[in-house]
């Protein structure tokens, strides 16, 4: 255990490595690897900087740097830069020394895009055509249909070994990918994931995949060695993924801007759009509110002309409220205030006080639920 103090006296890469073997105690292996890559930029930024002298001017320098790829640092986006900070604040917070910091920091600005609704057939299938034109994207088009097919996420997938595949029982166990304790989970392969996912062994065992605790995707050898290094996964097909979409687009150009988590919201859109009850959705995806699966519901351009076609149609018509002729001045307000007035219109007692007599609610109601209550009340 070293005290605050104690942690603010070291460099940062002395006083990352010390915070980074402890809050890896605390999180999911999936996180661990992003916490070192996010390390890993930092070091060659703030490497040999003490702690204690990091001010907001060295989280303005980075933002400009990183963002711009410049001083060795690799070019990231706004949300890997600001996931790179959020590393360096908890560090400092746990010396103690965030707290000056904090009022002052500003993350990068995301870009705004909007929710990515469902694809066409049309734009997956060409999606899919030009994924299989060229075998080094091969794998990205396999694991594009398994999460299609699935809902497992690109890290679930990168994270699956081959003890939790069962070929013959047709299903695959998320365990070590899952972001959380309910993403851990059994899910059901249909035949187009089944086909995939025997591509996926098939190319595997020509490698060398063979023990059960093997990654179904492998890292590349360390050093520039050939072949490849079943003990650690793969860190991902973000780069044939970019080039599957480059060329796509060029005949679907919404095909641009999908990445590999697209796939997720597109099964999950297709299971509701198919009339898959919520709860069983919810199991599939590893959900654990409702609210976190609607906000996978991304329903396509067609989709959303049907449901807009039903605003073109004539509706039952409403029930007309009495003629004017039939109704007393009292009526008259009632109806066409469009309210119901909830008073206490008894023969009192005497004792009962005068407030009492006066109308306590107004309950807007619809012309139909007026008529009905006009009706009962005779």
């Amino acid at each position: 255990m070293i005290s605050p103090a104690e942690l603010s006296q070291k460099s940062f890469g002395d006083a990352a490595a010390v915070w980074f073997e402890s809050h890896r105690q605390h999180i999911a292996p999936r996180s661990v690897d992003d916490y070192r890559n996010c390390i890993a930029s930092l070091k060659k930024f703030f490497g040999g900087v003490l702690l204690r002298e990091i001010h907001i001017g060295h989280f303005e320098r980075y933002q400009a740097l990183r963002s711009q790829g410049e001083c060795g640092l690799t070019k990231a986006g706004p949300s890997r830069v600001n996931h790179d900070l959020n590393t360096l604040a908890q560090i400092l917070a746990r010396a103690d020394l965030w707290k000056a910091i904090m009022p002052l920091y500003k993350p990068m600005r995301l870009p705004k895009t909007g929710p990515q609704e469902r694809l066409s057939d049309e734009a997956v299938a060409h999606f899919m055509h030009v994924a299989e034109s060229r075998p080094k994207w091969l794998r990205a088009m396999l694991c594009s249909i398994i999460t299609a097919h699935t809902t497992a996420g690109p890290g679930e997938i990168l994270q699956l070994r081959l003890c939790d595949v069962d070929m013959k029982k047709k299903i695959m166990t998320v365990v070590a990918g899952a972001k959380n304790k309910y993403r851990v989970r059994p899910v059901p392969l249909n035949d187009t994931a089944f086909a995939a996912m025997e591509q996926l062994l098939a190319i595997a065992r020509v490698h060398g995949l063979s023990a059960a605790d093997h990654f179904l995707i492998p890292h590349r050898a360390r050093n520039g060695s050939e072949g490849f290094d079943f003990t650690r996964p793969a860190t991902g097909w973000y780069k044939a993924m970019r080039a599957i979409c480059a060329e796509a687009s060029k005949s679907f150009p919404e095909l641009a801007r999908i990445k590999p988590y697209y796939w997720r919201f597109h099964s999950v859109t297709r299971m509701l759009q198919n009339g898959v009850p919520i709860p069983t959705v919810m199991q599939i995806a590893g959900h654990v509110s409702r609210v976190t699966t609607m906000h996978y519901f991304r329903p396509g351009m067609d989709a959303k002309r049907e449901a807009v076609a039903v605003l073109d149609r004539k509706d039952t018509p409403p029930v007309p409220a009495p003629a004017a002729a039939q109704l007393t001045n009292h009526d008259a307000a009632f109806w066409g205030s469009g309210t119901c007035q909830l008073s206490l219109e008894l023969q009192a007692a005497p004792s009962l006080p005068a407030e009492a007599k006066k109308p306590q609610h107004r309950v807007p109601l619809s012309a139909a639920a007026q008529v009905r209550l006009r009706l009962v009340k005779g």
